[in-house]
Order: structure tokens, then C-alpha cells, then sequence
């Protein structure tokens, strides 16, 4: 076998090793993940798990703060789990905050996506 037929089968097996790494962002940007902010009614979706500390101070700061949310323990619940995973979600709290998704606790980026006048029609997944 020559060289170069030895150096397409390396280029083309990275290349499949890359896409298939990437499979599930590569999907999720060809298709979107469902409006949940629309099917619960509400603006502030925040995905959590029990002991998870950043979720505690992330309720904490919704609460004072007098924002509405309809919280989803991943834990319990596997359609909240499977919801996270569609938003790209692999931390906790995941939030979806007027269609914009948040990880961590991120106080600005609440206010910001709460501020938007014209949120996007679907879900902006953090793709990272």
C-alpha cells in the first residue's frame, strides 16, 4: 500500500472520529431542541439536582429577586433529564431563560436573557 492511500485512511478515520465526537452538537444545531419555555409556561426553566450547591444559590438568588421558575430535579424526574441533555445541558443548574440557555450559576446572564424584548423562536444552546 502507498503512502498517500496509508495517509487518506488516517485523514479519514480522524475525520470520522471527529464527527462522531461531535455527533450530538452537530444534531442539536441541525435540530433544534423543543420550545419548553413554551410548553411549561413559563420564562425561567432551571434544571437541578439535589446536592448541588450552585442550584441552592441559584434558587436563592430567583427568590429574592422575585423571579418566577419552574424548577426540573433531574434526579427525579427523567424527562427533566432528557430535556437538559436536548439543551445541551451537562451541568447543574442548567437554566432556560427566555430561550437562552445558562449554565452555572450566572446571575448577569439571568437578568440579560430576562431583558430580551424579542427572545429567539428556539432555544440558543451553549454549544461548548
Amino acid at each position: 500500500m502507498s503512502t498517500n492511500a496509508k495517509l487518506s485512511i488516517v485523514t479519514l478515520l480522524l475525520v470520522a472520529l471527529l464527527c462522531a465526537w461531535k455527533w450530538e452538537g452537530l444534531m442539536l444545531r441541525l435540530i433544534p431542541p423543543p420550545d419548553y419555555n413554551a410548553e411549561l409556561d413559563a420564562k425561567v426553566i432551571m434544571y437541578s439536582r439535589d446536592f448541588c450547591p450552585y442550584c441552592l444559590k441559584t434558587k436563592d438568588y430567583l427568590k429574592a429577586n422575585g423571579i418566577a421558575f419552574v424548577e426540573m430535579n433531574v434526579d427525579h424526574s427523567e424527562v427533566a433529564a432528557q430535556q437538559m441533555r436536548r439543551l445541551n445541558g451537562y451541568v447543574t443548574p442548567t437554566m432556560l431563560v427566555n430561550r437562552q440557555v445558562i449554565m452555572g450559576y450566572e446571575p448577569e446572564q439571568i437578568q440579560a436573557a430576562l431583558a430580551l424584548e424579542n427572545p429567539p423562536r428556539r432555544p440558543v444552546l451553549a454549544l461548548w
